[in-house]
């Protein structure tokens, strides 16, 4: 397999990155900023702690803030795993050894929410919110309308940026949206360290068995034009006030899948406020 060279991330990034206390737990890469009550967070697919950056001042202003590389992205090694629950629980040694005691909020981007629902029954006694921004598992099913996207490996270099913003609105951006060189530059990055490819495996249903059987309180947040579940928030509304626990939904205007990104203060406001109730 021929290995691509890592793009130079966004100088804020490369910044941000300067300023983490960089952790490597068994394998798996972990960035931490900030003090308080810890806050963990996974990213999307395709993707690393990248997905996250905008945020990261200010989330880790009032929480000890932990981004994840999934295993076979970003900076983290490899796991071998049979289903997507041993994909998930994989990470719970390297938490185990970061984390100090007491309680913990746990969540994650569009995967990466799914990620966090699946090590919530493994971590309950320690987990007082499940965040789950742009997640694909709330609703009853997904829009799967095949998306034009460019295979920019294919592409010389020059042309790389441009495939870059058509494939960001194709699924992370409004369709219209003039994607920033930032944008292009973190997904220039995470897709060039992205090595799995998780649609060979499929969560099924099992997350709705989880929010069914342990009934873990959520915060869930989505762009209102959010391609993979635009249509079907309620669907979603049901599912999390059935729970009756104060799990909260928020549907931000103006926003798409990448709604972390895009409104980034909207986004940390919610977590932060939900998560203190």
């Amino acid at each position: 397999m021929t290995t691509l060279a890592v793009p130079q991330m966004p100088r804020f990034a490369a910044d941000l990155d300067a300023s983490a206390e960089r952790l490597d737990a068994q394998g798996i890469a972990i960035r931490r900023w900030g003090t308080g009550r810890p806050l963990v967070l996974f990213h999307g697919n395709h993707g690393s702690w990248l997905h996250w950056a905008r945020c990261v001042p200010l989330l880790s202003a009032e929480r000890s803030l932990y981004l994840i590389d999934l295993p076979g992205f970003g900076e983290s090694a490899n796991v071998e795993f049979t289903d997507f629950t041993a994909y998930s629980e994989a990470l719970i040694p390297a938490l185990s050894s970061v984390l100090p005691d007491g309680r913990v909020t746990i969540g994650g981007f569009s995967l990466g929410s799914i990620v966090a629902l699946h090590l919530y029954p493994a971590l309950r006694e320690r987990v007082d919110r499940v965040i789950q921004v742009g997640a694909p598992s709330l609703t009853d099913g997904l829009n799967r309308s095949d998306r034009e996207m460019i295979r920019w490996k294919d592409l010389p270099e020059s042309e790389r940026p441009a495939a870059h913003a058509h494939n960001l609105r194709q699924l992370m951006l409004p369709p219209d949206a003039v994607a920033d060189d930032d944008s292009i530059g973190i997904q220039a990055v995470v897709t060039a360290q992205a090595r799995l490819r998780m649609n060979r495996t499929s969560p099924g249903n099992r997350a709705h068995r989880i929010i069914r059987e342990t009934k873990p309180v959520i915060t869930a947040i989505w762009g209102e034009g959010d391609v993979i579940v635009k249509g079907l928030f309620p669907s979603a509304e049901a599912r999390l006030s059935g729970l009756e626990n104060g799990s909260t939904m928020h549907v931000i205007p103006g926003a798409a899948h990448w709604v972390q990104h895009e409104k980034p203060d909207e986004v940390a406001r919610l977590i932060l406020s939900d998560s203190r109730a």
